[in-house]
């Protein structure tokens, strides 16, 4: 008797029908011979050590496998911590990938936390379908197997709620509804209903929510700071749920001027002298409640050629792309204190540049100091519609985010810009470049990125830049 060593992989076919496929020999009729079964023997049972000593016409010899790393899945849908309505049918997708020479075999998917698992439809993309009937909270759990039996150790999955979901949640009135720049309110009533505990609040650009409190299902009170710089003008006030269901009172809320501006302080020149003769072109002057349009005096026998905020480079040197096979190089400028009036920016370019596109923007900023925050930039050097930019994030509640697209070829048009974003122009010249800027403003601090859809697929080069 020839006894073979112990393996952990046990083989079973779960039918006779497999054994009448691998020879002609029966009792009675069943299964034709099946070449590719009889292969699939040799192969299983060299995985579990066993090699024959011949083998018949047609087959090939077999090595165990050497992959003993399992695939992996996940779940892309539904969302966890989304809500379905009980007896619903709910469809549960996702992928699984195997990353050590095999195959993915198939997947199974646990609806009771990994108690029972039930085979779904598909191996790399797979889904399972199935209905919840009773209010629950339900853990959903996928694993999947390769073609070696690695099976992959289960993560976490997700969790939903079975249940009706609540209502969203309605803003009637904001109580104050105006505030002078500079002023903190500790108080102000949002009045509704449907709110929730752990409800969030926004007052939109230049107002700081310090924090925002449940009293009721119909009543918040946050404690709100308007920044001394925020812009004049109404402001939208949303609340947003914890299921993320929110409501907008459009205008809810107005800051106001506070008051006459005060004088200006010059507390230092730099630098604070000068030669005979000598022209200056960047006198730093430092102090406080400096205003767009304010004019300098040095005295008598020196003459101010001008008198404005100074830009200051973004980056310490500008970006290299090479999108489509030829330099292209991008930079930003910002003047932190410039506002209102007729404003010019002049650069000055050595080298070989042949084209020039400049794209100026102002917003109101909340930092009057250090207003640069983040900056980031994404290329791609194959031709796509899809147009991104890199994610950054943002460090303080509310900022101002510019981001740039261009490629150079094709003239392609942008549209469908990302959620929360405005495409404020876009630029096309003769020899196939276009530009498109984007815009928006946010009130929370996060990871944001631009996005847009190109009319045509280019090479592009696509920046971020956001301010305090």
């Amino acid at each position: 008797m020839y006894r073979a060593p112990s393996r952990a992989l046990v083989f079973g076919a779960g039918t006779i029908q497999w054994s009448w496929g691998l020879d002609a020999t029966h009792d009675l009729s069943g299964t034709p011979t099946d070449a590719n079964m009889q292969q699939a023997t040799v192969n299983i049972l060299a995985d579990m050590g066993v090699q024959p000593a011949t083998l018949q016409s047609g087959l090939v010899p077999a090595v165990a496998s050497t992959d003993t790393t399992p695939p992996v899945s996940a779940i892309t849908s539904p969302s966890s911590g989304s809500t379905v309505a009980p007896g619903s049918s709910v469809i549960i997708s996702g992928t699984a990938t195997d990353s050590g020479g095999g195959v993915v075999g198939g997947v199974e998917i646990s609806v009771d936390g990994g108690t029972t698992w039930h085979p779904a439809v598909g191996r790399e993309n797979w889904s399972y379908t199935t209905t919840f009937n009773n209010n629950a909270t339900v853990n959903i759990g996928s694993r999947a197997v390769d073609d070696s039996g690695n099976l992959e150790v289960p993560g976490p999955g997700i969790t939903i709620t079975v249940g009706t979901p609540a209502p969203p949640p309605s803003v009637n009135s904001v109580n104050p509804s105006s505030g002078a720049q500079g002023q903190n309110f500790p108080s102000v009533i949002i009045a509704g209903s449907n709110f929730q505990s752990g409800a969030t609040c926004s007052f939109g650009a230049g107002i700081t929510v310090n924090s925002c409190t449940l009293g009721s299902t119909t009543q918040l009170t946050a404690n709100i700071t308007i920044s001394s710089t925020a812009a004049l003008g109404s402001r939208n006030v949303t609340v947003t749920n914890p299921d993320t269901q929110s409501s907008t009172l459009t205008n809810g809320f107005s800051a106001t001027s506070s008051g006459p501006a005060p004088p200006p302080s010059v507390n230092s020149v730099n630098p604070n002298s000068g030669a005979q003769g000598q022209n200056l072109p960047s006198v730093i002057i430092s102090g406080s409640a400096f205003q767009s349009g304010a004019t300098c005096k040095f005295g008598a026998g020196i003459t101010v050629n001008s008198c404005g905020d100074a830009f200051t480079r973004g980056l310490t040197t500008s970006i290299y792309h090479n999108v489509n096979g030829s330099a292209t190089y991008t930079n930003f400028y910002y003047a932190k204190s410039t506002a209102g009036g007729t404003t010019s920016l002049t650069l000055n370019f050595s080298g070989g540049s042949t084209y020039l596109l400049l794209a100026v923007a102002e917003v109101a900023g909340l930092d009057p100091a250090a207003p640069l925050d983040q900056s980031g930039f994404h290329e791609s050097l194959t031709a796509t519609a899809a147009w991104s930019s890199a994610a950054v994030t943002t460090t303080a509640a509310n900022e101002y985010l510019f981001s740039w697209a261009a490629t150079e070829a094709g003239n392609p048009p942008c549209s469908s810009p990302a959620s929360g974003w405005t495409i404020e122009s876009q630029t096309n010249d003769p020899n196939g470049a276009t530009v498109c800027w984007l815009d928006r403003i946010v009130s929370a601090t996060g990871s944001y990125q631009a996005s847009v859809t190109a009319g045509t697929a280019q090479n592009y080069a696509m920046e971020i830049v956001t301010f305090k």
